[in-house]
């Protein structure tokens, strides 16, 4: 199957590459993120946690405009050896107001997850929406946007995100079981739609999720679980592990944000709840809220048409400094369920170099209820050209 990604990816840029020679647009967007980091404050009874660096994320995307109202786009992360299938979609947006897209895509919840991972302003995403917020998936979607309004609504099917993960959803294909659906819609609005230096976001989603059953005629299984804010250290202190029975998810979101030239805030809350057989609902939630600041004229900029914050503009020749701190809680337990909680604080640097080179510095401290507690630096090299 990672074969078949891998075909699938270059026979698509040689042929986009033969429609570039016509009149119609085509772009190529290269990626990288180099990341390190380095742990302390545990005592010396506690296991140390191993300092590190890695590549983060390493992507190539495709995307053509073929006509006014068709565009299409792919995007594969190669990063860790490992082919990841992210964007693979169609657009049309022929009828006024409207769009509707089909194929592999994020879905549309919750504000930092639909942010791309080159505009986040930490080096992770919240607790949260890591947890809880779903991402690529197979499906359709439509989106109304007039003025300030933005609403859609998408009906998605099974991740083919990975070789490993398309292998075991077509297991379940040969053997007749349903892989699962979801039905997802998101709403926000900006009363400022109209000035480029501020703007008032306010939103809401929801998700109704039905999971695959574990073997046919018994009900499935899911699991939340997070990060503590570094890829490095790659365990996962919060998990619930796999909770059975389930007869489907619900996922509630709510959004806030507002920028105001260089000023920037952003937080939502997550809540879920996970439907059992036979059984009283788990509810879980989380939520998050930030500010950052840029030090030298550079402006913050909103994208009304996604609902999220993009690249900002940069104040000087040589660039712009951007601070930034942020405020991260979740908890994951429920009666027998103990998937952990944890406050996490955030302080973060950026430094826009150019358009294209970003330099981040991040300090977090975790501070869970049962798991250990500890600091760290992390650092970020971004290039995006």
């Amino acid at each position: 199957m990672g074969r078949l990604f891998a075909v699938i990816f270059f026979l698509s840029f040689f042929s986009l590459s033969l429609y570039s020679q016509s009149e119609n647009k085509i772009s190529v967007d290269s990626k990288l993120q180099f990341d390190g980091a380095s742990f302390f404050g545990l005592s010396d009874s506690q296991t140390k946690i191993a300092d590190g660096i890695a590549i983060r994320r390493a992507r190539v995307a495709l995307s053509a405009v073929m006509s006014e109202d068709w565009k299409s786009t792919i995007e594969i992360d190669f990063a860790a050896g490992k082919i990841q299938l992210l964007d693979a979609n169609l657009a049309y947006s022929g009828l006024e107001n409207f769009e509707f897209k089909i194929g592999n895509m994020k879905e549309n919840f919750s504000m930092d997850c639909l942010t791309s991972s080159f505009n986040l302003p930490f080096l992770e995403s919240s607790m949260s929406s890591d947890a809880f917020a779903p991402s690529f998936h197979l499906g359709t979607m439509g989106i109304y946007q007039n003025r300030g309004l933005n609403a859609s609504v998408g009906l998605f099917f099974q991740p083919i995100s990975s070789a490993s993960v398309a292998d075991e959803y077509s297991s379940l294909s040969k053997q007749g079981i349903y892989s699962g659906h979801s039905l997802t819609g998101r709403v926000f609005y900006n009363p400022f739609y109209s000035s480029e230096d501020y703007a008032l976001h306010i939103g809401a989603a929801l998700s109704y999720r039905k999971p695959a059953p574990l073997i046919s005629g018994k009900y499935g299984n899911i699991s939340f679980d997070s990060r503590s804010g570094s890829y490095i250290n790659n365990k996962k202190y919060l998990s619930t592990g796999s909770i059975t029975g389930v007869e489907n998810t619900s996922l509630a979101g709510t959004e806030l944000a507002f920028y105001y030239k260089g000023l920037r805030f952003q937080s939502e809350y997550i809540h879920s709840q996970t439907a059992i057989k036979e059984s009283d609902p788990f509810n879980f939630n989380g939520y998050y809220l930030y500010a950052g600041y840029m030090l030298f004229g550079g402006k913050h900029k909103y994208d009304a048409k996604t609902g999220r914050f993009s690249r900002p503009s940069l104040g000087n020749d040589w660039g712009d400094l951007e601070i930034l701190a942020r405020y991260d809680y979740i908890n994951l337990n429920h009666r027998d369920v103990k998937g952990g909680s944890c406050n996490a604080f955030t302080l973060g640097l950026n430094y826009y170099i150019n358009k294209s080179v970003r330099f981040m510095l991040n300090y977090q401290y975790n501070n869970h209820d049962v798991a250990v507690d500890y600091h760290t630096t992390s650092f970020r090299i971004e290039v995006d050209f």
